[in-house]
């Protein structure tokens, strides 16, 4: 793209004015000037393009980092609200999401990230609270952006937990929920160091041993069964916890 944009300065905008240089008549001399700025501007076009490049992998490296270094609840909840959200969009990235964050200071219309795969667009709502539950209240109001934006579900993540008339009407909606200590095993699932530290009560399991995935439909963690019929019958896979709400599957 860098290199696109300085061609595209260099030559092809003097060559739609016509051509840099000096002007043979006054009713030239406008072209010319953009055509002589266009050339003169040409690299460092290239070099900002460039550099922006350069921020988003950096970003990008620092989001992994975020990630890897997480050893439990108690870290997680160590993190600003911004941490929080990224180490949530880049948790969702580990699984193949295309994440996009539309969060920030001033607000985010509900929505904190927006997922999408295989054709499907999921609405993540982060709500870093610490100390108390969150509430149906919220539930209902991601349900409400889900259905306005027209996305196929919802996923609502906390570091803390869930009152129980959150959990039965998201049950009911096309609304997953991921507290605290579900938001820790997964985050463990797609690290790529391997911590085990069993911290807030969360008994993580040992390097080397299975770790539930989550799901490709709607986000939640799944659970390991056994086929009782079809071609397939006796052989184990991953089912979603939902089910039958939501009856993603993956390979065991």
């Amino acid at each position: 793209m860098a290199l696109a944009a300085f061609l595209f300065f260099w030559f092809a905008v003097p060559l739609m004015l016509g051509g840099a240089g000096t002007p043979h008549n006054s009713q030239e001399l406008p072209r010319h000037v953009f055509s002589n700025l266009s050339v003169v501007f040409a690299p460092w076009v290239g070099l900002l393009v460039l550099l922006g490049w350069v921020i988003v992998q950096i970003m990008k490296f620092l989001d992994r980092q975020l990630l890897d270094r997480q050893d439990g609840l108690s870290s997680i909840r160590d993190l600003s609200w911004e941490e929080f959200e990224r180490l949530v969009g880049e948790a969702y990235r580990r699984q193949e999401y295309d994440v996009v964050h539309t969060g920030s200071p001033a607000g985010d219309g509900g929505v904190d990230l927006v997922l999408r795969r295989d054709g499907r667009t999921i609405l993540v709502q982060c709500k870093h609270w610490k100390a108390w539950k969150v509430g149906v209240k919220e539930v209902r109001e991601l349900l409400g952006v889900v259905t306005s934006e027209g996305a196929q579900s919802g996923i609502l993540v906390t570091s803390g937990s869930f009152t129980a008339e959150a959990v039965d009407f998201a049950s009911r909606n096309a609304i997953t929920l991921v507290a605290g200590p579900e938001l820790a095993r997964m985050i463990h699932s797609v690290q790529t160091t391997g911590r085990t530290k069993d911290d807030g009560g969360i008994d993580l399991p040992a390097s080397g041993t299975t770790v539930a995935p989550t799901c490709p439909d709607c986000g939640a963690t799944m659970k390991r069964r056994t086929a009782t019929h079809g071609k397939f019958a006796g052989q184990p896979f991953w089912g979603c916890s939902r089910f039958p709400a939501c009856r993603g599957k993956r390979q065991a």
